[in-house]
């Protein structure tokens, strides 16, 4: 079973982040293809493969329902982080954690 989650989505194009497509950098891509780029953040507390699928897929669906996007070309990753190594409100999620039970 999936427990609480904290995730952040952010949506922004590899070009915008300074990246280079196939070897192109955005100044030779003025007029092409611009790839949807997405990276989910989650904490690292057992997320099953098959949740990480149906992120993957409602991201990319997202994506294509409110930006008209191509699904061929969106790009989603997800990262787990570590409790420790994620805070909120001045506290790890770690202490948190500990403190709910």
């Amino acid at each position: 079973m999936m427990t609480r989650k904290t995730a952040v989505i952010t949506a922004r194009s590899l070009l915008k982040r300074g990246k280079s497509i196939g070897g192109r950098s955005e100044n030779s891509m003025k007029g092409g293809i611009i790839m949807p780029y997405v990276n989910i953040k989650i904490t690292n507390e057992g997320a099953t493969t098959e949740q990480k699928a149906a992120l993957i897929k409602g991201a990319t669906q997202l994506l294509v329902d409110v930006l008209g996007k191509n699904p061929a070309t969106t790009v989603v990753i997800i990262d787990e982080v570590e409790t420790d190594n994620w805070g909120i409100a001045g506290e790890s999620v770690a202490m948190r954690r500990k403190a709910e039970k």
